[in-house]
């Protein structure tokens, strides 16, 4: 239990980060 409760909180941590990568090299494009 507690290692999937790990495993789902990283996969949220990395799809932040992506989101917040992302939304950072678009405005620097723009």
């Amino acid at each position: 239990m507690t290692s999937l409760k790990q495993s789902l909180d990283l996969a949220g941590v990395t799809g932040f980060t992506d989101g917040v990568t992302t939304a950072r090299t678009v405005r620097a494009d723009r």
